[in-house]
């Protein structure tokens, strides 16, 4: 990206394959079955290979919104960076009794932490539980200020 205008000059996604051979398949464990799957599965499976995952796929933003919770929370003068907080890293949280748990990276459990301590462990439940003290309503505040409801205007331009 080109930070003086937010162009986007190149893009790669990885597992890559090779556009002069795109029927060559690159997972090992798919090239050791290709022989036993029906047509069905050896066309999702090439479809899958051939994805721009740039634009065709979909990730937990965790970490981005980690920092701006944050700042919301600095911001709203919650908390300081250093101050134990009131909550306990216990490795895992749910967001809903029907839901999957989830959990810290490595399944560690941190226990007490400052904002600072919190950051650094990239700890998932401190900052859900930051993020329900806050509210959703300043949250989405915060998620407009920082321009998250609106279209990036990037443009992708293929070249002939």
């Amino acid at each position: 990206m080109n930070p003086k205008t937010g162009d986007i000059l190149a893009m790669a996604t990885y597992p890559d394959y090779n556009l002069n051979e795109p029927f060559t398949i690159n997972n090992e464990e798919d090239k050791e079955k290709w022989d036993t799957y029906q047509n069905s599965e050896k066309k999702d499976k090439l479809e899958y290979m051939w994805q721009d995952r740039n634009f065709g796929k979909t990730y937990e933003p965790g970490s981005t919104f980690k920092l701006i919770v944050s700042a919301a929370a600095l911001e709203e003068q919650m908390l300081t960076t250093d101050q134990m907080g009131d909550f306990k890293c216990e490795g895992a949280l749910k967001v809903a009794e029907d839901e999957k748990p989830i959990a810290c990276a490595g399944h560690e459990v941190h226990g007490a932490q400052s904002l600072r301590t919190a950051l650094k462990n990239s700890c998932n439940g401190y900052f859900m539980n930051l993020g329900k003290k806050i509210g959703a309503t300043k949250l989405y505040k915060y998620f407009d200020a920082f321009g998250l409801f609106e279209r990036t205007g990037v443009s992708i331009q293929r070249r002939k």
